[in-house]
Order: structure tokens, then C-alpha cells, then sequence
């Protein structure tokens, strides 16, 4: 299992408390075997996500009891149930619209109506990929174009990422920047390089402890 570039746990039932690396990143991880892990992930959330729905009381609700019902791992289950009633929190608390709430595709919502605002698209051919924040089922989910990805990993090389990335002259919020130190420079650079430059995604939970981490 990708112990950086996907930090949900493998049997935890709270996204909450996925394997982060601490201050110490984890070397790099490229093999095959990784981008099968991701696609199951995505596989397994696409599977789930087919079964919620919005009750009367406007929060989410899943439409199965077990991950068998719906052909997905306890585990997984576990994890996306979790998940979706941290994304029911906000949604009590009135920070939040179940219409702004988007599946994992990133571009519908979970009535299944296309939502495109929050992203801008870049056709610069040096900044590739898409910017801005979504929020989907699973918490925020930050994405980082070409450029911004490029300048993320000069703060964190340079070893004063934190401080360099939460300034007015890049805002970003202290607790993204440091989700993004604990990802690590090594893993980011990596992953830009495997979508062929188009930038990353963070997927954070409501703690804004990444979740996942994967190439535009």
C-alpha cells in the first residue's frame, strides 16, 4: 500500500487517522503495483458513492449497512462511511451546502449536476492542470496546477516550505502548507512527473489531514 502518496489506512475505520509520515517523508514511491492500489481506492469510492444519497434532513446518507452489500472491503467501508459523516458535521454546522458537495470525479455534485466553480482551468502551456479548491464527500480537496506545484516543491526543497508557503505573497492556508510538508518534496515531484506536469490534488478530511494525494 502507498505508505505517502495515499495516507488512507488500510484497516483504520476513521480517515481521520491515516498513516501520515511525520516530519520525516518517506522515500518516493513509483511502482506499478501504487497506481493499482490508487485505482482500486478510486474504484472502491466511485462503488460507494453510487449508493448515497441526500436524506430529508439535508445530510448524506449510504444506502448499505456493510461493504459487502455494495462489493467493497469492511475496511474501505469503514473508512467512506467515516468520511461522509465528518462531511455531515459541516453540514449541520451551516458551513457547508449539500449542493457544493462533489463525488470523486471532482465535477458533479451528489445530485449528480455538473459543477465547475472553485477550479480554473490554466491554458498556459507552463501551467498546466487546474487550481483551486472542491469539496467532495471526503472533505476539501485542493488541487495545484503545473506552476503552483513547481513552486510548492522550491519551498520545501529550499527547507523553509511552511514558512514560504502560508505568506500573503502565496495564500495558502498554514494547515494545507503543512499537509503538504508532511507529503514531502520527493513524493510531489514524482507524482507531477507521472501525470506529465499537469500539477497535483490533495484530498483532505475535515481535520485537514491529507487523505491522498494524486497527479492532475
Amino acid at each position: 500500500m502507498l505508505a505517502v502518496l495515499f495516507l488512507f489506512p488500510s484497516s483504520s475505520a476513521s480517515a481521520d487517522t491515516g498513516v501520515l509520515v511525520g516530519e520525516k517523508s518517506a522515500p518516493p514511491v513509483e511502482k506499478d503495483s501504487d497506481v493499482q492500489v490508487f485505482q482500486d481506492f478510486a474504484a472502491a469510492a466511485r462503488r460507494f458513492e453510487k449508493y448515497l444519497f441526500v436524506g430529508q434532513d439535508g445530510l448524506l446518507h449510504v444506502n448499505a449497512q456493510t461493504g459487502a452489500e455494495i462489493g467493497i472491503s469492511e475496511a474501505w467501508y469503514q473508512v467512506f462511511e467515516t468520511a461522509m459523516e465528518e462531511t455531515n458535521r459541516q453540514l449541520r454546522r451551516g458551513a457547508l451546502d449539500v449542493t457544493d458537495v462533489r463525488l470523486v470525479d471532482g465535477t458533479h455534485n451528489v445530485f449528480g449536476r455538473e459543477v465547475v466553480s472553485g477550479l480554473t482551468p490554466q491554458s498556459h502551456v507552463q501551467c498546466a492542470g487546474r487550481s483551486g479548491v472542491a469539496i467532495t464527500w471526503m472533505g476539501p480537496r485542493y488541487y495545484f496546477d503545473d506552476c503552483q506545484t513547481h513552486f510548492i516543491k522550491e519551498a520545501l526543497t529550499s527547507g523553509v516550505g511552511l514558512a514560504t508557503l502560508c505568506v500573503p505573497a502565496y495564500p495558502l492556508p498554514c494547515t494545507v502548507a503543512a499537509g503538504l510538508v508532511t507529503i514531502g518534496v520527493g513524493n510531489i515531484g514524482a507524482l507531477d512527473e507521472r501525470g506529465g506536469h499537469h500539477g497535483i490534488y490533495v484530498q483532505f478530511g475535515w481535520s485537514m489531514r491529507p487523505l491522498y494525494v494524486w497527479h492532475q
